[in-house]
């Protein structure tokens, strides 16, 4: 791959999988040349989140940095909650003051449950709203001052197939990703003056652990094992299968870069052609 992001720096929340799409992207955009940091949620945070010791996950979170730095590049692998917003700022302020800069947002952290609209607490809503949307919030206003300083930037949201149309059984999730479908829109609007581009990724079926969860809802409603409930559906789309996390990876480091420069406000399915329901 060409070094087409040299220079350039990222932040990526939600980044803590092995198998999730924030590493999958942290490594494509480092081997496209940016330095990165990376960032999950762990608890209270006191101080420097470059003082942060935590606990073994962190420890094991912290060793994706040489995985991304094997292409040449810097990593910062630091704790952040995004509904935080005191983490949030320090995280940007750290990320400024040791890489020189901030770009690109991929605003990656998410949360998913299962549960039927009438038996959905106000209070799950209110989890999923703060992680999903106010967490995207959060870190999009703190990094626009440092990318207006740059004179430029993009920020990815992602979104999902399902902010795109809707499924049964997970109706905090469809609500929380069309407004983030519709926050991009917005903030792409009002970002354009500053050079800033705001997207939206829409992925479908994913093998990632997240995914996992959809699979085994499937299965527990259907009657089906696992495997089965995962090819069902795969079956829904047109190329059967799911996407690898690397895959959607490569639509991130296309948005940040110049080989979109005049994209900014899109919802872009990676999807397969996987329907979304109504």
């Amino acid at each position: 791959m060409a070094r087409s992001l040299e220079g350039k720096v990222a932040l990526i929340t939600g980044a803590r999988s092995p198998r999730g799409i924030g590493l999958a992207a942290g490594l494509k955009l480092a081997e496209a040349g940016a330095d990165v940091v990376i960032t999950s949620r762990f608890g209270p945070v006191e101080g420097s989140p470059l003082e942060f010791i935590g606990d073994e996950r962190f420890a094991t979170f912290k060793r994706f940095s040489d995985q991304v730095e094997a292409y040449g590049t810097r990593c910062l692998a630091l704790p952040m909650d995004v509904t935080d917003r005191n983490q949030v700022d320090r995280v940007v302020e750290t990320t400024v003051s040791e890489l020189g800069g901030l770009d690109i947002v991929f605003n990656n952290a998410g949360t998913a449950f299962a549960e039927t609209f009438v038996d959905t607490t106000a209070g799950q809503f209110q989890s999923a709203w703060d992680v999903n949307v106010l967490g995207t919030i959060n870190v999009s206003q703190a990094a626009i001052p440092a990318m207006i300083r740059r004179q430029g930037g993009s920020i990815i949201n992602n979104a999902s197939i399902y902010g795109l149309g809707a499924a049964a059984l997970v109706s905090a999730y469809v609500a929380t990703k069309h407004a983030i479908v519709g926050l991009t829109k917005a903030m792409a609007l009002e970002l354009g003056v500053h050079h800033i581009r705001v997207n939206a990724l829409c992925p479908g079926m994913v093998i990632t652990e997240m995914g996992d969860l959809e699979y085994q809802m499937v299965a527990d409603s259907e009657g089906t094992t696992f495997e089965e409930a995962k090819q069902l559906l795969a079956d829904q789309n047109v190329l059967k299968r799911g996407a690898e996390a690397s895959e959607i990876g490569d639509a991130v480091v296309y948005l940040a870069g110049e080989q979109s420069s005049f994209v900014s406000g899109i919802a872009m399915p990676i999807a397969a052609g996987q329907p979304v329901g109504l």
